[in-house]
């Protein structure tokens, strides 16, 4: 018998679904639920930047995209595993049972206890306090982003809310990002003890870094502003790989979208990183040859860790693999790209690097 994944992407706008043939990779259904309070534009203020999601509109959709593409497909029980990658960093303040405050009734039209969709910059100036705390530290704690802390980044959309809602403050327990609570909400995990956090939004978005022992200490926080260390100590410490399962199917959400309660729930990851991935699976397939420019042959758990990308043999210089790899990137740049667009050499002039978010020094890297 045929086995089946389903993968649920949440966009900005949208959440949707495939039910996909594990055999071969072919879409067997796929559906796609509109976000209905966002669509109204309710707790939005594009003037000042504000942009939230209410915790329902994730939780309708989920259940209408799940339903429809279990419905469209083969028997349930051919079905085995569920992922989802989300926008990020979204994120929302929480009870002790990392449900958001929003769900309460008493912070049901709280914009801050809703969720704080990547694109809101109401958190600019503590981001900036970020950017500036970092420059004080050997490590920098913001190097990771090009020694720039966004405001699409959580720790300022935290700080933010923090400062500026007593009542969300004095009522939160934790936070949790998007892609997190709906793993969470699948599995009908309720303690912040046994949450399996993706590695993805915390290394990217949160400053956790394997290199120095995970989040930076709580005196770099401390500095920032008194508030972040309570906080800090209630979020999971560890973080996991996508490509782990973060439990299984709960009975209610089972019930609900007509599946077997042993389905495994993938640990979710950020759209974008699914999508980087995808795209250079699907690039490889098509016959192309996928570089990775980065400052370290191996990237580890501390930035695209989530993917654990390592050199292969025909990755290596001294590999005679290598030469033939190369000669065809070469072949389909010079196929793919127009040749008054094309860079002709490296004159080492060095005005790329002040542009490159990850600080590499590409005259340096070419040299080598």
């Amino acid at each position: 018998m045929k086995c089946y994944t389903i993968g649920v992407d949440y966009g900005t706008d949208s959440a949707r679904a495939v039910l996909v043939d594990a055999s071969d990779g072919s879409i067997a259904a796929s559906a796609v639920s509109p976000y209905a309070r966002w669509a109204e534009g309710r707790w939005c203020d594009p003037l000042s930047q504000q942009f939230r999601q209410h915790p329902l509109d994730y939780i309708e959709c989920l259940e209408a995209v799940l339903r429809e593409v279990v419905a469209a497909g083969p028997e349930p029980k051919a079905i085995k595993a569920i992922s989802v990658d989300t926008t990020g960093s979204t994120v929302c303040f929480t009870d002790s049972e990392g449900m958001p405050l929003s769900l309460h009734s008493s912070f049901a039209d709280d914009p801050d206890a809703m969720f704080i969709l990547w694109k809101d910059h109401t958190g600019t100036a503590e981001a900036e306090e970020f950017t500036a705390a970092g420059a004080r530290y050997t490590p920098n704690y913001i190097c990771q982003s090009g020694n720039h802390y966004s405001a699409e980044c959580t720790w300022a959309k935290v700080l933010h809310v923090l400062r500026t809602n007593p009542s969300v403050r004095r009522e939160a327990y934790a936070f949790v990002d998007e892609c997190d609570f709906i793993t969470n909400l699948l599995t009908g995990c309720r303690s912040f003890a046994d949450m399996k956090w993706g590695h993805c939004i915390p290394a990217a978005k949160q400053l956790w870094n394997k290199d120095w022992g995970g989040y930076p200490p709580e005196s770099f926080f401390a500095e920032i502003d008194p508030l972040l260390p309570p906080v800090l100590r209630m979020v999971p410490q560890v973080n996991y790989p996508c490509s782990e399962a973060a439990g299984t199917l709960c009975p209610e959400w089972a019930a609900r979208v007509g599946l077997g309660e042993g389905v495994v729930v993938g640990v979710g990851n950020c759209d974008a990183h699914s999508g980087a991935v995808g795209a250079a699976i699907a690039a490889r397939e098509a016959g192309a040859a996928v570089f990775l420019v980065a400052p370290r042959a191996y990237l580890g758990e501390d930035r695209a860790g989530t993917f654990q990308l390592k050199r292969l043999p025909s990755d290596d210089p001294n590999d005679p693999a290598y030469a033939v790899n190369r000669r065809r990137f070469l072949v389909d740049y010079e196929r793919a790209i127009p040749r008054l667009r094309e860079a002709q050499r490296c004159i080492g002039c060095g005005r790329c690097a002040p542009h490159c978010p990850q600080s590499i020094d590409t005259p340096a890297m070419l040299r080598k």
